[in-house]
């Protein structure tokens, strides 16, 4: 199964490099809200990352000059990994142990989970899927799917390496949570507030071009109207008739045509003799 981890000491390196972990280093970069120099390390993660048995953790990825190198961890999958389920994991391990421990990071609490995972990812390289929701209560959404076998390997990895959770948690923890839970309603809140802002805003502006449109369509038929009502009347014949005569450049040339014309016809009506 897929979702299951056993120990390799044979895949772990015999020289380990004495440098910080990856995860100090994104630790102190989200604290510092650099989120142009989080993205940087995790786009050198993503090509540095290739499919392999070995699972990645980014508390035992070591920073060595410009790459990066295995720690002393030792846990494996039962077959290879694609690449992009093993940083799926990688950074769900990240996403847990960064956001469990309340650290300060730059992302809104409405991003926190699948969806702050996937932007990880797609920081890696792996390219996002479309954003598209749950349609049913068991169907996942598209993102759920990016990361399912993600998922298994980190609950694998983390079932062996931490400890059991407190069936009581202790004050501090308990304060903390409070705090953050708070923290995390405030900004929520404060979320929602600009979102019903902004569609009060929308629907005023709908409305208003909605009462110009209707202003225009009761004009131009107005317009219309006025207009087929002029085109049958006497003194529009008229006045199109006095433009004609106005465009006459020889009046002579045009009588004279006239009175041949006339003759013509007149001719034409008299009885043979």
């Amino acid at each position: 199964m897929l979702g299951t981890v056993g120990y390799d000491s044979t895949v772990v390196p015999r020289e380990v490099p004495a440098g910080e972990t990856v995860e100090t280093v994104l630790f102190r970069l989200a604290a510092a809200e650099d989120v142009p120099g989080f993205r940087k390390v995790a786009a050198a993660l993503g090509e540095w990352a290739q499919s392999s048995r070995v699972l990645l953790r980014w508390d035992d990825i070591i920073v060595d000059g410009d790459t990066f190198a295995f720690g002393i961890s030792g846990w494996v999958a039962p077959e290879q990994v694609d690449k992009n389920d093993l940083l799926a994991a990688a950074w769900l391990r990240f996403h847990k142990r960064l956001v469990d421990a309340h650290r300060r990071h730059p992302w809104p609490p409405w991003m926190v989970g699948d969806d702050l995972v996937s932007t990880w990812l797609s920081m890696s390289g792996v390219p996002p899927v479309d954003p598209t929701p749950a349609t049913a209560p068991h169907v996942e959404s598209a993102v759920a799917e990016q990361i399912a076998w993600g998922k298994q390997l980190a609950a694998a990895l983390s079932a062996v390496l931490d400890p059991r959770e407190h069936t009581q948690p202790d004050l501090r923890t308990a304060l903390a949570d409070a705090d953050r839970a708070r923290l995390e309603l405030t900004e929520l809140q404060g979320h929602v507030f600009g979102l019903e802002r902004t569609l009060g805003f929308r629907n005023k502006a709908l409305k208003t071009r909605e009462n110009r449109i209707r202003e225009l369509r009761a004009q131009v038929q107005k317009a219309t109207a006025d207009r087929n009502k002029l085109h049958r009347s006497r003194s529009y014949a008229l006045a199109r008739t006095v433009a004609r005569a106005a465009q006459i450049r020889n009046p002579r040339k045009l009588a004279a045509k006239t009175k041949r014309t006339l003759h013509k016809h007149l001719n034409k009506l008299r009885p043979p003799r």
